[in-house]
């Protein structure tokens, strides 16, 4: 199989119509029946295939101007044009033969199952401990070519810690990846419109790498180059040795297919019937990406200080994505979060498409353990030009306060239920479990008032600003306090200490009403209530 030239991509046409495609087809009945979205057995293969298709456009430098954008997402390159841009690169994408492999190493003999390439399947350790639960082994034993494709791309992507000399990927471990969504007035817009949004300028991409221009396969894909490594010696790879557009194709496991035993069967994956991959080649000290590399899917953040000073990628967290993290994915924040280059042209969508947003996926990973996937679409939201300073600095405060308020009604409910002084759990328990259902309450308050923000011509100084702090205030309260009457009172009555429930609310209720929230928020404190002056009577 060649991942150029032949049908291995499962998408979905606005008609509903399923099937599989060659890449250059993604443009294909663009008037008729736009191919929409991928529908691959996985999401984790979804995310991955959008990538894959990045990778192969990015460098052809379709964007040289702002204006070139909207041409591209109104005027699609046919699959002719995309036929003749990809020619060169098509022996580099054979998945099977004798040649060179896409992301394969030959002269591998180590094999072991094929579903070492999913990064949820139970590792050795885990098989041998038995302690594969909940997700069990030898789930997948045969996978199609167009299915092991997709895991071995999404694993070269994804690759988590492995063991000695198995090397993450090129962003680490299970990276969080953030890619424009752009929507219509009926849904999400066709498939070519969403790769169209997420290419970079070509001028913007890496200016400084040496490489940037060359279009060489050789200097593009890694499994053309050298091996990995010889014997524990590092594979190192800089920017300035390759195309910067390799940061798509990252490679740093060394796989092999093995071909010899290919026979009919049903796919575990997609349930297709046709040939399947049983057997994969393993080894260990793989290509390892070192320098200036970032990821421009990808957030950031700055860890140390001076000469110690690093800028490293953004890996998704077990409370998953939502409202609480918008700020530092789509603008980055004060405290040295770096939203993804991917999203800085926001200015130049905006009118292309009626509603804009982002789509956030990854693993979250525990070292060689996966906890979830993450996949969350969050709301591009776009305040007055010159105002992003401003803009940046309320929403700032509307997040500090849902979270003293979240603290403060865990604190609560600890309290209401514990003993401080003799019940020994209560110096360490966390109201973790309320939450998801605090921040769930208020999302749509959150957002709201994000809207209302950019709305404002003026932020510093527009009258309304205040009154929507105190807006928010009290929706954080409302719902802090219904959360707490929900949860406070809610073991058997027997067991229930009233008077300690009721400090506890009014410890509560102090803590919302109070200065320390207040100016979490930005608001000026309370002016204390005058004394009534005492009248005479003579």
């Amino acid at each position: 199989m060649n991942l150029l030239s032949d049908p291995w991509m499962p998408i979905r046409r606005r008609s509903g119509k399923q099937e599989r495609i060659k890449p250059m087809q993604i443009t294909e009945d663009w008037d008729a029946d736009p191919v929409m979205e991928f529908v691959s057995p996985r999401p984790d293969f979804n995310a991955a295939l959008m990538q894959f298709l990045l990778g192969l456009l990015q460098p052809l430098e379709l964007l040289q101007k702002d204006r070139d954008r909207k041409k591209l997402l109104a005027t699609p390159l046919s699959p002719q044009e995309l036929q003749k841009a990809w020619a060169a690169w098509v022996p580099s994408f054979n998945l099977d033969g004798a040649g060179p492999r896409f992301m394969q190493e030959q002269g591998l003999d180590a094999w072991t199952e094929i579903g070492v390439l999913l990064l949820d399947e139970p590792g050795e350790q885990t098989k041998k401990l038995n302690k594969d639960l909940f997700i069990k082994r030898d789930r997948v034993q045969g996978l199609c070519f167009s299915c092991a494709a997709q895991a071995l791309f999404a694993m070269q992507t994804n690759a988590p810690a492995g063991g000695a000399g198995y090397r993450t990927g090129l962003r680490g471990g299970g990276p969080l990846t953030l890619l424009w969504q752009l929507q219509g007035e009926k849904g999400v817009l066709p498939l070519w419109q969403q790769l169209a949004a997420n290419l970079i300028l070509a001028p913007e991409f890496y200016p400084h790498a040496p490489l940037r221009t060359s279009t060489t396969p050789r200097d593009l894909f890694p499994w053309l180059a050298a091996p990995g490594s010889q014997g524990k010696q590092a594979a190192d790879i800089t920017l300035e040795m390759v195309h910067p557009a390799q940061v798509y194709w990252a490679m740093p496991r060394r796989y092999l297919f093995e071909l010899t035993e290919v026979n009919e069967g049903v796919c575990d994956l997609c349930g297709s019937c046709e040939p399947l991959l049983r057997q994969i080649a393993q080894s260990n000290y793989g290509r390892n990406y070192v320098g200036e590399w970032r990821h421009p899917l990808s957030p950031h953040y700055e860890m140390g200080k001076g000469t110690q000073k690093e800028t490293l990628p953004v890996h998704p967290q077990p409370d998953g994505i939502g409202y609480r993290h918008w700020l530092a994915l789509a603008y980055g924040t004060s405290t040295g979060r770096i939203p993804p280059q991917v999203l800085l042209h926001r200015r130049q969508l905006q009118g292309l498409a009626p509603k804009l947003g982002y789509w956030a996926n990854g693993f979250d990973m525990d070292n060689m353990k996966v906890r979830n996937w993450h996949d969350a679409r969050l709301p591009d939201v776009q305040c007055a030009l010159g105002q992003e300073e401003a803009f940046v600095q309320r929403v700032e405060f509307l997040l500090q306060g849902a979270e003293q308020s979240l603290y403060y009604l865990g604190q609560a409910i600890k309290e209401a239920w514990y003993s401080q002084e003799a019940d020994k759990r209560a110096k360490s328990y966390k109201a973790d479990f309320v939450k998801p259902q605090f921040w769930a309450a208020t999302e749509a308050g959150f957002y709201r008032n994000l809207e209302a923000l950019s709305q404002m011509q003026d932020i510093q100084n527009d009258t309304g600003l205040n009154s929507l702090m105190e807006g928010w205030l009290k929706e954080l309260s409302d719902q802090a306090f219904a959360l707490f009457d929900q949860w406070a009172a809610s073991g058997p009555p027997e067991e229930l200490d009233y008077k300690r429930i009721a400090q506890a609310y009014n410890k509560l209720r102090g803590s919302l009403l109070g200065p320390a929230l207040r100016k979490k928020l930005g608001l000026p404190e309370k002016e204390k209530a005058k004394p009534k002056s005492k009248e005479s009577h003579g």
